[in-house]
Order: C-alpha cells, then structure tokens, then sequence
C-alpha cells in the first residue's frame, strides 16, 4: 500500500500534540497530525466550567501567539491572575508575590483544557501545512532508511522522518520504540472540582499546605475557583463521598475566612510520578506526558510539555535556518532529534535538585505530606530558570552539531 510521506507524524492531537504540529509547520514543514477521535465539531466550549484546568504560563502563552491559536474568543472563560498567595497551614509562613513586582501583566491565565484545545482545533484546522487525520489510532511503527511508517488501526498508512509521540502517559509511539518508564506511585489522588466562592478570589491564585496535603485553588471568571487537593487515596474517597454542604465545610476550614458552594461533581484521580528511560530514539521523540508526567502541585506538567514541543521544532528548524534543506531526511532527523533531546536531558538534569524536591516531599512519604511555601518557590524559580535557558542551549548545541557535520562531509568530498 502506497503512503503519503511528511516531514513530520505527531502522533496524538491533545492540546501538547496539536501545539507542536503548528510550530511545526509554522517553520515550513509538512506534518500529519494523527487523532483517535472522530471529526471535530466547531461550536465552542459554553455552559459550566470544566473540571480540567491549566495554570497556563506566560511563555506557553506566547507559543499559542506565535502558533495563532489563543482562543481569544473565549476570552470571557479565562482568567489572568496577577498575584499569588502561599501559605502553611500550621502557621510555618506564608509568601505573596504579585505580577508588577516581577515587571509582567500577569503570572499567567487560568484557562480550560477544553477552551485550549477549541483554539488549537481552530488553528490546525485553517493551516495549510498540517494534514489531520482523524479516527486514526496508531497501530504499528516501521522505521525504515526514510524514518518510519505508521500503520493505524483503521488501515491508514503514513510516512514521516521524523515521529513525536504526544500520546499521553501511556504512548503507543513509546511502546512501540521500546522506549521504557520509571514510574513513582505518590499513593495520593487529586480531588477536583469548581465551586463559587466567596469572598470572589478575583485575581489571586492560592495555595495552602494542609496537614492532609497540598490544595491549590485557581481562580475562574463570575466568582468561581477550581481546586485540586492532594490528599491519600482513602482521604480522597472521603472528600468524594461527602455532602456537598459537608465538603464546603471542610474546604472552608482548611482555606479559612472563605464560603464555598459546589457548581460541578467531585472527581479524583491518581497521582504518579512517570518519566520515559529516552526521550528520544532514532527519528522518534517524545513530548508533553508521552515523556515525563509530574505531580500537579508544582504546575508544570502541560507548560512543561508545551516547552518541550517548543524546544524539539526549534532544533529541528535549526539545520534549515543554516541552510541545510528545508525537507528533513532521516539520517540528518536522527542527529538534530538526538541532539535536541540531549539538551532537553541537560535541562531535566539541570532541575533535577527542583524536581527530585517536589517529587520526594510532595509525596505521602514526607514527614509533612507537602512542601513548604518557600520550598514550592523555589522549585517554580529553578525550573523556571531551567526551562527559560534551554532554547538557547539548543541552538547552540544544534548549531555546533550542524558545523561538526559540515566539516566531515567537506573531509570526505573526492579531491580532483
């Protein structure tokens, strides 16, 4: 069977996946974008708030900008936030920060996964470089001298040099490199949920260490707050089985001076730690939680993802820029993927004092059961700092690589 061929397969079309397609062929190339679901429908996201929200940061909203999908239609549904308020329960301490102390507008725009996605939905469906292909389940990944071939479970078949697995913590484009994962079980679940609140948070997020574990609160526009609170699997079927009256009651008295009224159901879900043995391998590479998945209290999973989307399109543009061709062949995507994603190592490597902080006293196994204000500072300031040093390490490390290539090649040119 005969397969149309791209620069570029991602695989997954979440809000991760969709981002890195349009960058992609915001930069020229030609990219296929594989989507279990069916065809989307165009109406936008109305009614009650959803229960999946992002702390979305101000670079990843500047990649939504440069990639022409912020939904700025929806803008009645996202809130801006220009101050933050952590504080420990037990009295320990508290810290407030604010967005004009830092020179910036806002900290960031609390915002729907599903408003996200609807903006992206609208961008990839008016971009001429990016073909969908929807209904489309990957199956089967052949590498061969090109890149790969993917074969769905619909029986569309595909060609790209180069595969980004956006598929979620549990990929099929990473069992399928043999790509393996570390896993950590926090032994805690996520309670979530929208409530009215009173008096309104306005524009201040919060974040309060509990003696049963940490509880973010997130404000929404019309005086509504979404929470998340990290609690034992037991607690968490607790909080669930509760009365709505019941459970405002104990929100109310770990928040303090604070009115709740539910407007949605309470879900919780699993907390783990996961991140991939290689984040990339030959002429595949993973992004968003395909690659690492991490405890929500710090607020990086998805910026983290859309920073790794980010970090692997400007490796890739790289060689082009340096006028390399602008089509990717496979041995040339081998190189710029694998050094992309050795920086994106340094990077995680980097942070690693940050990350291991969160993922060891966010846990159930630390002696409080969460971090301290100041310690939840300091893991954002470093993986921030991280995060913002790795674009220009890519560059440079792909550059280098580009010119190493170049030499070799000019060595081995036939003399007359």
């Amino acid at each position: 069977m005969s397969s149309q061929r791209h620069d570029l397969a991602v695989v997954g079309a979440g809000p991760v996946g969709a981002l890195t397609a349009l960058l992609a062929a915001e930069r020229g190339f030609s990219v296929a974008l594989l989507d279990a679901a069916p065809e989307l429908g165009n109406a936008p996201p109305d009614g009650e708030y959803d229960l999946r929200v992002v702390a979305l940061s101000p670079g990843s909203r500047a990649l939504f900008e440069q990639a022409h999908a912020w939904p700025e239609a929806l803008a009645a549904r996202i809130q801006p936030y220009q101050r933050m308020h952590v504080w420990d329960a037990d009295g320990k301490g508290e810290i407030d920060f604010d967005a004009a102390s830092l020179g910036r507008e806002s900290l960031g725009q609390i915002i729907e996964v599903r408003v996200l996605q609807w903006g992206l939905d609208q961008a990839v469906a008016h971009h001429a470089g990016i073909t969908r292909y929807a209904d489309s389940k990957l199956q089967q990944l052949i590498p061969d001298t090109q890149g790969s071939h993917l074969h769905c479970a619909n029986g569309q078949v595909l060609a790209a040099s180069v595969v980004v697995g956006a598929d979620g913590r549990d990929s099929r484009v990473r069992a399928a490199s043999g790509i393996g994962i570390e896993t950590r079980d926090y032994a805690q679940s996520g309670v979530v949920a929208v409530l009215d609140a009173q008096p309104a948070f306005s524009d201040c997020a919060r974040q309060v260490f509990t003696p049963r574990g940490p509880l973010g609160l997130l404000p929404l526009p019309h005086e509504q707050v979404s929470i998340v609170w990290s609690v034992e699997q037991a607690e968490a079927q607790r909080l669930c089985g509760l009365s709505d009256e019941a459970f405002c009651q104990e929100l109310a008295h770990a928040v303090g001076d604070q009115r709740f009224a539910l407007r949605s159901r309470r879900v919780s879900f699993p907390l783990r730690l996961q991140h991939a043995t290689a984040y990339a391998q030959d002429q595949v590479a993973l992004v968003g939680d395909a690659a690492h998945v991490v405890h929500p209290l710090a607020g990086l999973g998805m910026n983290l993802g859309f920073e790794d989307a980010a970090a692997l399109i400007t490796a890739l543009d790289t060689p082009r820029r340096l006028r390399a061709p602008r089509a990717i062949d496979a041995a040339r995507a081998a190189v710029v993927v694998g050094t992309a994603y050795v920086l994106v190592h340094e990077h995680r490597r980097k942070g690693k004092k940050a990350k291991k902080l969160a993922a060891e006293e966010a846990g159930s196994s630390s002696e409080d059961n969460g971090l301290s204000a100041q310690r939840l500072i300091e893991v954002l300031g470093e993986s921030a700092n991280a995060a913002y040093q790795l674009i220009e390490q890519t560059r440079k490390m792909v550059q280098q690589k580009h010119q190493e290539t170049r030499a070799l090649e000019h060595q081995e040119e036939p003399r007359a």
